[in-house]
């Protein structure tokens, strides 16, 4: 499995997944709730998420789906859960 950081470059390593995660968290607790709030709306996909990717000859595709009949929308529960914090 590949993960992608926040500015779409590949991490291959667990070590260097996790030190990324410790820096957006680090970031995250610095901020105001209402920075959080628009640093989360500035990185949330505006289309449904598909993302297509190309490593050494094989395509991967991954997609998300999320169900429509929810009572609240992605954005709605991101923030909603950002507000608690």
């Amino acid at each position: 499995m590949t993960y992608i950081d926040e500015n779409g470059n590949p991490i291959q390593k667990t070590d260097e997944l996790q030190a990324v995660i410790d820096d957006i968290t680090d970031r995250l607790a610095e901020m105001t709730k209402e920075e959080r709030l628009a640093w989360f709306e500035q990185i949330i996909y505006p289309e449904p998420l598909k993302f297509t990717n190309e490593i050494d000859g094989t395509v991967y595709i991954v997609r998300t789906f999320f169900n429509e009949a929810a009572s609240e929308s992605f954005e709605e529960k991101i923030r909603r859960i950002i507000a608690k914090a």
